[in-house]
């Protein structure tokens, strides 16, 4: 297949089995335009918990759902057992539920929002003349 040649120099581009033609006049030269949308939630770096903190967050779990103790008596035990917070505190039963509450978020965050797949996107294709400067 060729391209008919008119008043305006044709210029032919193959690419395997498709041929574009492209008429252009002899000082212009075609440039292809188009859009790419890409979207994604991996632009941050996901940070884990330490050890200390998944540590923490286990014993605290499991004293609460396992054993059945109120966040008041799970803060009274990490106390006595001398557990401090990550800022070297010591424990009250706000503390407590925040581990929880805090965990359960960001467990979330991560399965709803973070490991969401976005479609990508390619916009209409166009070829333009773009002038040279010998005009």
């Amino acid at each position: 297949m060729t391209c008919e040649k008119k008043h305006l120099h044709t210029k032919q581009v193959s690419h395997s089995r498709m041929i574009l033609c492209v008429g252009v006049s002899e000082n212009e030269t075609p440039t292809l335009n188009f859009t790419v949308e890409v979207e994604t939630n991996e632009l941050i770096p996901e940070s884990d918990y330490s050890n200390r903190q998944l540590m923490v967050y286990k014993i605290i779990r499991y004293l609460h759902q396992e054993v059945g103790l109120g966040y008041r008596k799970i803060s009274t035990f990490m106390n006595s057992s001398g557990i401090k917070t990550d800022r070297g505190k010591e424990w009250k039963n706000t503390h407590v539920y925040s581990v929880l509450k805090r965990f359960r978020q960001r467990e979330e965050r991560i399965n709803n929002q973070r490991k969401k797949k976005f479609p990508n996107t390619i916009g209409t294709m166009t070829l333009k003349p773009l002038r040279t400067q010998s005009e």
